[in-house]
């Protein structure tokens, strides 16, 4: 097997790999089917509305059976997966594993590059940064060694590696930002998205960016002990990147904000620091009992400029940005804030939101009340949209696509054989609505991710099948 980083030669090892192409879907081999389907979906359409979807395409499957994480980028299908190696004799560690990152061109699933992951496996990351590198890092708190490595995303080359994981928060752009809390010797220890500090003194942590390209360090940041530090909250469903802030705050309260893009320092201040402390956007949230009272204070994130501070009802909060609110989930429901002016300006105590889809609140019901996923308005609250039986796919910036749960949509009449795409749409009234375009063939189908123009879901049967919208 090839050294840990090295290109692993394709020859015996691509005969694993067995590309197949999925059938196309009954109505691509029945030519009047077809014309009646085209016709439908324009008449959902309506009169003046872009047709520009198409059907999609079955490009074809992957085997799926052991990948343990995957990403895409525009062309490209990035997949970790278990390597097993053989035993040692007498060793203490009778079977060690390791992983292996496979890259597939998404035009015809054809694998371009193998290589052994020289990282150990467990919370294991993959992030693509821009169209030629990408990154993978562990999480595992138990992780040792090597935490971060980056590859050239046409030849499988490592370009650098690093004993700090990944910021899985910050999106690579021209720099990777890595972090680590660090031991009583100063080495790294565990990732701050996964180690929890205790009710002990706030170990030392490192922050630092290197570049995407080289590993050169552009900026490093050592936390003292007893800092406290919020980070960017991790989105459920990744969208469109932005500015991203870390705040290092001291144990008198002394704070400073640090652009996590740039490495500066864009404002000081004053912070009470407590159990719930995290960044969500713009904006730093901390919460504390107050006498009693579970307090809520949220400071720009750049500035730390002081804004709303309220009582909530639990400290065990989930924060999502809601268009220009912020909304605040705990067990009893959602009230969405507008934090800049102080103000709850609606709630919704059957919802937790999860992300923005289109400009609408996409929303899921709360813990243990049942139903289906919604649309809510995000000026008032209230569900625009019954999405029963569809469910985002992320992976499109500005996605505005959902697949049907292996059924497809009831618009159409038909028998409830196949998963469908659906696209979302303003009725004429500029309510959401959903309008199914192709159907993906065969059944079952699960998770799903995008890429423009490719759709990759999980059938069900240890394969990953992707389609290419046709334009």
């Amino acid at each position: 097997m090839a050294e840990p980083g090295g290109v692993i030669e394709l020859g015996s090892d691509f005969a694993l790999i067995e590309w197949e192409r999925p059938p196309p879907p009954v109505w691509w081999r029945r030519g009047w089917a077809l014309i009646g389907y085209a016709a439908i979906v324009l008449l959902l359409l309506g009169p003046g509305a872009p047709v520009g979807l198409g059907p999609v395409v079955p490009v074809g499957a992957i085997p799926a059976g052991g990948a343990i994480a995957y990403e895409l980028s525009a062309d490209t299908l990035f997949a970790a997966w278990f390597a097993f190696r053989a035993p040692t004799f007498g060793a203490a560690e009778t079977r060690a594993s390791q992983a292996t990152l496979d890259a597939y061109r998404l035009s015809d699933g054809q694998l371009r590059w193998r290589v052994l992951i020289p990282v150990d496996l467990g919370s294991l990351l993959i992030r693509t940064a821009g169209p030629d590198t990408v990154v993978v890092s562990s999480l595992d708190l138990g992780a040792t060694g090597d935490r971060t490595v980056a590859y050239d995303a046409y030849s499988g080359r490592l370009l650098w590696d690093s004993r700090l994981p990944l910021l899985p928060a910050v999106e690579p752009a021209a720099t990777v930002v890595l972090g680590a809390y660090l031991d009583g010797d100063g080495e790294p220890a565990g990732s701050p998205y996964v180690q929890t500090p205790g009710t002990g003194t706030v170990p030392a942590m490192l922050l630092q960016a290197v570049g995407v390209r080289t590993g050169a360090v552009a900026w490093s940041l050592r936390v003292p002990r007893g800092y406290a530090t919020a980070l960017p909250v991790v989105p459920a469903y990744p969208g469109r990147s932005g500015a991203a802030y870390a705040v290092l705050i001291g144990p008198g309260g002394e704070a400073r904000s640090v652009d996590l893009h740039r490495g500066t320092v864009t404002g000081t201040g004053r912070v009470r620091s407590g159990p719930t402390l995290l960044v969500s956007g713009h904006w730093l949230l901390s919460g504390y009992p107050d006498r009693g009272v579970n307090t809520l204070a949220s400071y720009r994130a750049d500035t730390l400029a002081p804004a709303w501070t309220g009582t909530v009802r639990s400290l065990d909060l989930a924060v999502t940005e809601c268009g220009e609110l912020t909304c605040l989930t705990d067990p009893e429901g959602t009230r969405a804030v507008d934090l800049a002016a102080g103000e709850t300006r609606w709630t919704a105590p059957a919802w937790q939101p999860v992300a923005m889809l289109d400009g609408w609140v996409y929303a899921m019901p709360q813990q243990g009340r049942g139903g289906p996923d919604s649309l809510l308005s995000p000026a008032s609250g209230a569900p625009v949209l019954d999405l029963a039986g569809w469910s985002l796919i992320p992976g499109m910036a500005g996605s505005q696509y959902l697949v049907s749960a292996g059924r497809p949509a009831d618009q159409l009449g038909s028998a409830p054989t196949a998963a469908w795409l659906g696209v979302l749409r303003a009725s004429a009234a500029g309510l959401p609505r959903v309008v199914p375009v192709a159907p993906l063939s065969g059944s079952r189908v699960g998770g799903c991710t995008a890429a423009q123009p490719f759709v990759l879901c999980d059938a069900g049967d240890q394969r990953l099948w992707i389609w290419r919208l046709r334009a």
